[in-house]
Parts: C-alpha cells; structure tokens; sequence
C-alpha cells in the first residue's frame, strides 16, 4: 500500500480496542449465513473468515476476557449516584444508546456525502472494506468519546459492553449502507400516501428510486440539511436493528445492553419500515 492509503486506515492507539470489538460484533453477524444471504453482504476481502461455523458467542466470549479489566465492581453501581438522574441511579434505569447511535450515523452520512479521500465510506475500486470499516470505527469512537465526555457530571457514562453496542450498530449500519438505503426506499414507495403528500423527507429520502439515484442531488441534501440526515439516520438504524441486529441475537440466544427495540420512530415511520 502506497503512503496514501496507509494514512486513510491509521487509527490513535486508545480507539484500537474499542474499534477492535465493534469490528468483532459486525462480523458476529456476518457469521451468520441466513443473514448474509438476506443481505447480500460480503465479508471484507482483507479479512480471511475461514471459520463460518464459529458461533457468535464464542465473539463475545472473546470480548468479555477482553474488558475484564475494565469492568468496574458492580457491587458500586448498586450505591446512589452523587450526581446525575437520581431516578435512574435508584432503579438501575440506563440511558438509551439510540440517541449517540444516530448522532454518529448521521456523521457517516455527512462525511460520506462529502466525499472526503480520509474519511474513506463508499465502496471504490481503491477502496478497501477494511478501510471503510475503519472509518465507521474513527465516527463511532469519536462519538462515544463525545459522550462520555459529556457525562462526566451526570453519572450516567457509558459502560464498557454499552460503548461495544453502539459502536458495532455504527460500523454495522456503515457496512450495509447501500442495502439498507435501497430497502428504505422500497419500502417507502410501496406506502402510496408518502408520495401523495410529499413525506419523503420524513424518511430521509429525497423521492422514490429513479430520484434518489441522482446521487449528487442527495449528497447535496444529506450535507446540507442536518434534520434530513437525522431522518435518514434513524430510518437506517430502525432497519438495521429490525432486519439483521434483532433475527441475528434471536438465533444465536443473546442480548444487548438495552435490547434491539425500535422505539425512536413515530407511529407512521414504524408501520412503513417495520409493519408495525
């Protein structure tokens, strides 16, 4: 690889980990031959998966040695927090992760929109998986460093497996962007009163396929128009979690720090996406 290329996929030393876990729960996926079937989705070329039949859990064994040391006594989140949302730290309530999810998919969409050569996002001939895996990691721990950092007064920072989730939606979502855009916009053309009273931004989208194909029209709409991009965002990781997050942990028989429950959308956006 030429100078060039090495300094698209360098990441600080103190994101390594974190990204490392996130690329694990987005290959746990992967692992799973249903879904890659459903999605069409293909395992990086950079990445050998020799081992298909390697069950998810065995992944998140591996992520739970690997944090051992930076899991705090539980026994101290039993006590009254100090600070915070005295309500939450008296029923163990957690914060949802959807809001730091969303924030830091609609940064992808920004910066992929802006077709930065450093932030690496879409798929081209010089582009590798990897490398736009890499970046999806550099947004999301960019993002929960945001977070955290801002959390430092409310008691209500994030926990290790919390901060693995959120980034494995990101890199997930990111991965997949392409199938996922084109499944929004199927599933809103078949919902004929979204085009009757113009609702199409309400998903996120610009219009049905033959305009969302003008992709210079909607990189110019997402970089351009913050609550377009949120729309887009959230209406992508609704899909995301209902589609592939949700029947992958069904299977496998595991679970996330607050569950795969879509419970961000409006009524309308859920029965259009999910059938709901």
């Amino acid at each position: 690889a030429n100078q060039t290329s090495t300094r698209h996929i360098m990441m600080r030393p103190e994101h390594f980990r974190l990204f490392t876990s996130a690329l694990f729960c987005h290959l746990a996926l992967l692992l799973l031959p249903n879904a890659v079937r459903s999605f069409g989705v293909r395992t990086p070329n950079c990445i050998q998966l020799q081992q298909q039949q390697r069950h998810t859990h065995h992944i998140h064994h591996l992520l739970a040695a690997d944090n051992d040391d930076d899991e705090t006594d539980t026994s101290t989140s039993k006590q009254p927090a100090t600070t915070g949302d005295a309500l939450r730290a008296a029923t163990g309530i957690r914060p949802s992760l959807h809001p730091v999810t969303i924030n830091a998919l609609a940064e992808a969409l920004k910066l992929r929109a802006q077709n930065r050569e450093d932030w690496p996002l879409r798929p081209r001939a010089n582009v590798e998986p990897l490398q736009i895996a890499l970046s999806a990691g550099r947004i999301a721990t960019e993002a929960i460093q945001k977070r955290q950092a801002a959390s430092d007064e409310d008691g209500m920072k994030l926990q290790a497996k919390e901060e693995q989730t959120v980034a494995g939606r990101v890199v997930g979502v990111v991965m997949r962007l392409d199938d996922l855009e084109a499944t929004l916009v199927t599933r809103c053309e078949a919902a004929p009163w979204i085009a009757k009273y113009g609702e199409w931004a309400t998903f996120g989208l610009m219009g049905n396929a033959e305009v969302e194909a003008s992709l210079s029209d909607v990189e110019d709409r997402i970089r351009d128009d913050p609550l377009f991009r949120l729309s887009r965002a959230e209406c992508l990781l609704a899909l995301f979690l209902a589609t592939v997050e949700q029947p992958s942990l069904e299977r496998s028989d595991e679970s996330v720090p607050g569950g795969s429950t879509v419970d961000f959308l409006d009524a309308d956006r859920k029965e259009v996406l999910l059938g709901l």
